[in-house]
């Protein structure tokens, strides 16, 4: 897998890894990105699979903040907690791009912020009738106040333990910012990975569900 370094953040691990999964996946029909807002460096990807078809929505996003450029990429944009919100379509497929760890911290805040992370993945993993693929931040306990906190291995194991069909890999790079290479590790050096608050992340763990 290519992976190009146009952001020098996760974004560019991300991004190449969306692209692999559309790819493999390329009969999607309908597809609901969690967590749209600033998908700036994705969201024209996904449209270059999905295009636009005048009697079908193919490609929808919600999230709790709004982003005019998103709308106009997107066939509807939801304003809505996806906790929360009345959707009433079935997606195909669900993608959760770095949006998973701002729950209950960022947008909006609850007293347990790790039950609302667990909720959110039961949330997104219930909506996706086919296939679903979600981006965290991952490593030691951590959180940046205001911001996101880190999905640790106890958090990981409470999102699949009761999911069939999931795939799980971590990527790593020491040193993002400055052009460092992402590969791929083992959920033992993963585990490992201390969020550290004053540079981007530096591992990123991937979970894709097949129903």
């Amino acid at each position: 897998m290519n992976i190009s370094k146009l952001w020098y953040n996760e974004r560019d691990v991300e991004s190449s890894k969306l692209v692999d999964f559309m790819q493999r996946h390329s009969s999607i029909v309908t597809l609901l990105d969690v967590g749209c807002h600033a998908s700036y460096s994705y969201a024209g990807k996904i449209r270059k699979q999905l295009p636009r078809m005048s009697d079908l929505k193919r490609y929808y996003g919600i999230d709790i903040i709004y982003d005019d450029v998103i709308d106009a990429v997107v066939d509807e944009y939801i304003l809505d907690n996806v906790n929360t919100a009345n959707i009433d379509f079935v997606p195909e497929a669900v993608v959760c791009i770095s949006s998973l760890e701002h729950s209950g911290i960022t947008t909006y805040t609850v007293p347990d912020y790790k039950e609302e992370q667990v909720r959110t993945f039961n949330t997104v993993y219930g909506l996706a009738y086919n296939f679903l693929f979600v981006s965290v931040p991952y490593g030691k306990e951590g959180i940046v106040p205001g911001q996101y906190a880190n999905i640790t291995s106890t958090q990981l194991d409470r999102f699949i333990s009761d999911k069939k069909n999931i795939s799980i890999e971590f990527w790593y790079n020491p040193d993002p910012i400055h052009g460092g290479d992402w590969k791929q590790i083992s959920r033992e050096e993963a585990d490992k990975v201390e969020l550290q608050p004053d540079t981007v992340t530096r591992c990123v763990c991937f979970i894709e569900a097949t129903k």
